[in-house]
C-alpha cells in the first residue's frame, strides 16, 4: 500500500467538475446543506474557482451526460501570467477546447473537433496549445493549436497512451508513447514545434519510461524516470531510475550513480537549474534528496516516504508530502537558503498533493 500510495495521486473534484486553486478543498468552503441549496445537484458540473480567501470568483455549469450529453472535462490548464484557463466540453460526437478569461469573465471556444479532445495545454509564452485528438479510429493525433488567428497543425500521431509537456522556451514539445497497447515497453520523441521536426528519440525501448518528464529551465535537458525491469507492471516489484537526457548532444545518462539501487522517482528541476529534486527509496533508506547540477552534490532533506514534490516560482523552497502511516502524514516546506525544514500541516487519509 505504502508504495501504491507514493505512485497515486488523487484529482480533487466535487460532483466530477471542481478546480480549487492553492490546494483547498470545497467542503472547507461550502458545507453540503449550502450545496443543496445553491441547488447543485449529482448530474450538474460545476468549473469552480476560489481565491486564497476563500471567495467564490467564478463559475461554470453545465448540465451533465443525462439531459444534454454534455459534460466538462477534468483536465484544466493555467497560462502562465495567469490570467486565462483553458478547459474542455465534450458532447456526443465531438468536443471543444474553451478558454475562460479571468480579466474580462468571459468564455470563448478555441476549438471544435469531432472526436475527443484531452491534455490541452498552453505553451509557456501562451502563444500556443497543444493538445491530442482521439478520432476512435485506433489513432491519437497531437495537435498545436495557434490562438492569434487559430490555425491548427498536426505534430505527430501514434498508435497508444501519450503523455507530453512543453519546454519553457515554448519551441519544442517532448512526449512519451507507448509502443503497444500493455504499456511493456515505451519511447521519447522530442520534437520542434516551429518546423515540426524530430530533434531526439530515445533508443531503449526495452525498458518502460514512466509519464514523468521534467524539462530543464533552459530547455536543453529533460528528466525521466524508466524502470529497470520490463516486469514494471507488477506495481510491489518494481525498481525505476532517473536519466537526464541532453537534446543537443542527443545523450542519456543516469541521474545517479549504480550504487542507488531501487525505486528513483520525481525528478524535478528548480527555477535556477542548480538542483535537481528527487525521491528514493529500497530496502534499507527512504528520502526526499537534492542534487545539485554543478557539483553533484546530494544533499538528503528528509528520511521516510515522500514525494509530490515541486518547487516555489523563486526556487528558494521545495514542498512535497511525507507519509507517517499508511493513513497520515505532513506536508512540509524545504528553505534553500536556510537549508531549514518544516512541517506546514498534517493530514489524514487520501492523498495531498501540494503546489
Amino acid at each position: 500500500m505504502t508504495r501504491l500510495f507514493m505512485r497515486l495521486s488523487i484529482i480533487l473534484f466535487l460532483f466530477c467538475g471542481a478546480l480549487v486553486s492553492w490546494g483547498v478543498w470545497i467542503g472547507e468552503i461550502l458545507p453540503r446543506e449550502q450545496w443543496e441549496q445553491r441547488g447543485v445537484v449529482p448530474r450538474d458540473q460545476y468549473l469552480i474557482l476560489i481565491d486564497d480567501q476563500k471567495n467564490l470568483w467564478f463559475e461554470v455549469k453545465t448540465r451533465y451526460l443525462l439531459e444534454d450529453k454534455q459534460h466538462l472535462g477534468e483536465q484544466l490548464n493555467w497560462s502562465t501570467d495567469g490570467d486565462n484557463l483553458i478547459f474542455t466540453k465534450y458532447w456526443e460526437g465531438g468536443s471543444s477546447i474553451y478558454v475562460l478569461s479571468l480579466r474580462t469573465g468571459q468564455i470563448n471556444e478555441l476549438i471544435s473537433e469531432k472526436g475527443k479532445i484531452y491534455n490541452a495545454m498552453w505553451s509557456p509564452d501562451g502563444a500556443m496549445v497543444a493538445y491530442v485528438l482521439d478520432n476512435s479510429n485506433a489513432s491519437h493525433r497531437l495537435k498545436v493549436l495557434r490562438v492569434s488567428d487559430g490555425y491548427v497543425y498536426p505534430v505527430i500521431d501514434f498508435q497508444h497512451g501519450i503523455t507530453f509537456r512543453w519546454s519553457p522556451d515554448s519551441k519544442k514539445i517532448a512526449l512519451i508513447t507507448a509502443l503497444s497497447s500493455i504499456f511493456s515497453n515505451s519511447r521519447l520523441y522530442v520534437i520542434n514545434t516551429e518546423a515540426t521536426d524530430l530533434l531526439f528519440t530515445s533508443t531503449d525501448d526495452q525498458h518502460p519510461i514512466d509519464s514523468s518528464l521534467e524539462w530543464s529551465p533552459d530547455s536543453q535537458q529533460i528528466v525521466i524516470t524508466r524502470y529497470t525491469s520490463p516486469q514494471y507492471l507488477e506495481l510491489l516489484d518494481y525498481r525505476t531510475h532517473l536519466e537526464i537526457i541532453h537534446i543537443g548532444k542527443a545523450t542519456e545518462r543516469p541521474l545517479v550513480d549504480a550504487n542507488w539501487l531501487g525505486t528513483q522517482f520525481g525528478g524535478v528541476w528548480s527555477p535556477d537549474g542548480n538542483e535537481i529534486a528527487f525521491a528514493y527509496w529500497n530496502n534499507d533508506t527512504s528520502g526526499m534528496y537534492l542534487l545539485n547540477t554543478n557539483t553533484s552534490k546530494i544533499t538528503k532533506i528528509i528520511d521516510g516516504l515522500a514525494g509530490h514534490h515541486s518547487w516555489s516560482k523563486d526556487g528558494k523552497e521545495l514542498i512535497f508530502t511525507h507519509m507517517e502511516t499508511e493513513f497520515t502524514g505532513s506536508v512540509y516546506a524545504f528553505n534553500l537558503e536556510q537549508n531549514a525544514l518544516r512541517r506546514l500541516r498534517d493530514y489524514r487519509g487520501g492523498t495531498f498533493r501540494p503546489n
